[in-house]
């Protein structure tokens, strides 16, 4: 009898302990529920890589932008450098002469770059995250940063009057981790060398985000004016980044046809966007 007491006890305060370590197991299995997360990863061109060391951007080994560029730095903490028709290693590169923005947090641990030769026809983009980010799985987040855009019109596609402006901007987005949607817009549009001269918003629409943390969506707007057509193939892609997901970096492209025929003005722009939560 007393044996059976002394197992039926032992039996109990096994069970007690189990109990007790099912309900931690419980609670540890419900915070690792609320959160998912993003590797480290660079998302876009094949060969195009952000040093973050050095703060350059390459393309295939080859430095185009360094801080002894010419650059154009927002007041904003966020932004670390525009750069102009920077340079490469090699004088016959089909790189030299490009113009590229490069967007990145404080912290270094988001990032965006575009760059686009209209000589020699090479263009990429290029964002990503420097480090793993644990973001939760549900609840909206609003971040706010900066924008740079290059800005391109011409005379018609055939008669290579293209030119080329800095368009600055402020960025405001909004990701619903529960639904997995991305929407937001580019305000404040103004040239860089005339902030008097306006732009309309670009607006980010249909966003979503998959498991990786990336999302893609659809870019509309940002005309100088009222009038002209929206042509397909506006996009904005991005990437949710820091610690926690504090931070978000990507680029967009829209473009647009005001006239018809020969008399057509094309505009087209590409540029990068950051922001941090608020």
């Amino acid at each position: 009898m007393q044996n059976t007491l002394r197992t039926l006890a032992l039996l109990g305060a096994s069970l007690g302990v189990s109990a007790c370590g099912g309900g931690e197991a419980a609670k540890m299995a419900q915070q690792g529920a609320a959160s998912q997360t993003f590797a480290t990863k660079e998302y876009g061109s094949i060969g195009a890589t952000f040093d973050l060391a050095r703060t350059a951007v390459k393309y295939n080994g080859e430095i185009i932008s360094q801080p002894t560029d010419t650059k154009i730095d927002s007041p904003s903490v966020f932004v670390h450098a525009h750069r102009r028709n920077a340079s490469a290693q090699s004088s016959g590169s089909r790189l030299v002469n490009g113009e590229i923005q490069t967007i990145r947090s404080n912290s270094g641990k988001t990032y965006a770059f575009a760059f686009g030769n209209r000589a020699t026809g090479v263009n990429f983009t290029k964002f990503g995250r420097s480090t793993e980010t644990i973001a939760p799985v549900s609840g909206i987040a609003d971040y706010e940063g900066n924008y740079m855009g290059m800005y391109k019109y011409g005379a018609g596609p055939n008669q290579g009057q293209t030119r080329d402006v800095l368009i600055l901007g402020d960025t405001t987005l909004g990701v619903d981790f529960g639904a997995n949607t991305v929407s937001g817009r580019i305000t404040n549009r103004r040239l860089s060398e005339t902030p008097s001269y306006k732009f309309d918003d670009v607006i980010l629409n249909n966003g979503v985000m998959n498991g990786d943390g990336v999302f893609t969506g659809t870019a509309i707007g940002g005309r100088p004016s009222s009038s002209g057509n929206n042509r397909p193939g506006r996009i904005f892609e991005g990437v949710v980044g820091g610690d926690t997901g504090g931070e978000v970096a990507g680029y967009l492209r829209t473009d647009w046809t005001v006239g018809t025929g020969a008399s057509a003005i094309e505009y087209s722009e590409t540029g990068v966007f950051q922001g941090e939560k608020q």
